[in-house]
């Protein structure tokens, strides 16, 4: 058994993004190899969290600037604590002040790597590796690295830092620039390659990623863990065939989702708007993204759900009309893992298992693909079953390359 420390600034316990399900069901194959998992988050956070945390079975450390956790340390170091907290509240709310009303007003605004590196966090992550002496670090993110940069040399040498990337950053700001999106962090390759830097072993989430990173910082290890969706068996059963016909789409706000979401409601489904045979249910926070004008009488607007599986249960196939970005789309695994068919473009399969998927080089195709769907003919009951199928796929060994390194650690 090892001892691993999460640093992640990411409420991965709500469970309502693919980047929180990725994180979840990575803790809990670290749990489930029997290593004792604790994280770091350094974020303000309401009591509901930390319910759900414990809930969950997680060892959660929260910390937030105006309550330093270290009870044995002395009153001078918990009030070079205060100062420090103090002085970044002062400087975070003025820049909210300013970038949170633009925000507001204009999706366009991105943080930088720099805003993240707050002293006190820096203080906090000290006291709990000094405390926890893990075997591992894993931090979610570059976001992370000024954590373990902050690191006094003695404690550094004793433990093995990783990263789980999720994506290239560099890379997808610059996909989501070629579509005059701003992405949420601005970030150069030579920042990133930077912050990949202070890392022992870097992960990549999908093999092409891999590769990108291999040029981006050849000095380093790197290993592919994809996701694994934690996923109730009887969620790979073939549902009882209905005679309508109920599609889904899953996603969080970003602007990518947005504009495929929106994009499909407009080339695609508007064709079978006025068709009571089928449905369509968008479900996460991009709904409310959804324009006005494309919410036709046959889809459903769920908002946030609280149970993924609940979403999956209700509908028969997903589709993923993905227009751009980078990184493995955690939609598309999520859709196979229960064996639901999906309907996707080839940016929403990239790094996924190909089995139980139909994919169509433009979204416009995705029309014929639905009518054929619906036709009430055998088609669709063959791609189900073939999808069902595929469920096991998924389910293999996602977590192997990471288990296997802790292993030899």
């Amino acid at each position: 058994m090892k001892k691993i420390l999460i640093a992640t600034i990411v409420p991965f316990w709500k469970r309502q993004t693919g980047a929180q399900q990725r994180i979840f069901a990575l803790v809990k194959a670290l749990q489930n190899r029997g290593h004792c998992v604790r994280v770091f988050f350094p974020g303000h956070v309401q009591q509901i969290d930390h319910q759900s945390a414990q809930r969950l079975g997680l060892d959660v450390s929260f910390h937030s600037s105006d309550r330093p956790l270290a009870n044995n340390k002395s009153l001078c170091w918990k009030f070079k604590w205060q100062i420090k907290a103090g002085v970044h509240a002062v400087i975070g709310s003025v820049i909210d002040a300013c970038w949170g009303r633009q925000l507001r007003a204009d999706r366009r605004a991105s943080v930088r790597l720099g805003d993240y590196r707050w002293p006190w966090a820096e203080d906090a992550f000290r006291v709990v590796v000094d405390d926890f002496s893990p075997d591992a670090i894993i931090c979610e993110y570059i976001t992370m690295a000024y954590l373990v940069e902050s690191l006094p040399e003695h404690l550094r040498t004793k433990v093995h830092c990783l990263v789980d990337t999720h994506d290239l950053l560099s890379e997808r700001k610059q996909q989501f620039a070629q579509h005059q999106r701003a992405h949420w962090i601005d970030v150069s390759p030579q920042q990133e390659a930077q912050a990949l830097r202070a890392f022992d072993t870097v992960i990549a989430i999908q093999p092409l990623e891999a590769e990108q990173l291999i040029a981006l910082v050849d000095d380093k290890p790197i290993i592919v863990v994809g996701h694994q969706p934690q996923t109730p068996v009887h969620c790979r059963k073939i549902p009882t065939k209905t005679a309508r016909l109920t599609l889904g789409y899953l996603g969080s706000d970003n602007d990518s989702n947005a504009d495929a979401i929106n994009n499909f409601l407009e080339n695609v489904w508007q064709q079978f708007a006025d068709q009571s045979r089928l449905r369509l249910c968008v479900a996460g926070s991009v709904t409310d993204r959804v324009e006005m004008n494309l919410r036709f009488g046959n889809v459903r607007l769920l908002g946030v759900v609280p149970e993924v599986g609940a979403f999956y249960d209700a509908v028969d196939g997903v589709i993923n009309p993905a227009l751009y970005g980078t990184g493995l789309k955690i939609k598309s695994v999520e859709a196979i893992a229960h064996g639901k068919p999906l309907l996707c473009t080839p940016a929403g399969c990239i790094g996924v298992p190909p089995q139980g998927v139909t994919v169509v080089q433009q979204v416009d195709h995705m029309a014929d693909v639905i009518a054929s769907w619906a036709s009430g003919g055998t088609v669709f009951e063959e791609v189900r079953g073939a999808a069902a199928s595929a469920a096991d796929v998924v389910a293999g060994a996602a977590y192997d390359p990471l288990l296997n390194l802790l292993d030899r650690l």
